[in-house]
């Protein structure tokens, strides 16, 4: 069974600390405000905040799927290096065995 290691994220941060560039209106600590903050604006207010709002998240999905195709590319980058260091590791602890069988041998 795979253990779901994103769970160790914090994906709330994540969205508030790029909700924090985009709109600072819809981080989670903002939320509850909001009524009180626009408590006597009008309908057309009322239109163009919802629809900065879309934008917003429009604006935030975009960047997130950035954040995530960088992250991919830093894990393969990653796992790519280990991948590499172990198969040289692995050479060279051949090489040690076969030069350890030859001397064996040469000592027959």
């Amino acid at each position: 069974m795979q253990k779901n290691i994103a769970l160790n994220f914090d994906v709330l941060a994540l969205f508030d600390a790029v909700m924090a560039e985009v709109e600072p209106d819809l981080m989670r600590k903002n939320i509850d405000t909001l009524s009180m903050k626009y408590k006597g604006e009008t309908p057309e207010q009322k239109t163009s905040r919802s629809s900065r709002y879309a934008a917003a998240y429009a604006e935030w999905k975009k960047r997130l799927k950035q954040i995530v195709a960088l992250w991919k590319k830093e894990v393969l980058k990653y796992r790519d290096d280990v991948i590499a260091k172990a198969k040289i590791q692995s050479e060279k602890d051949d090489e040690t065995e076969l030069q350890n069988l030859d001397s064996a041998i040469q000592a027959l």
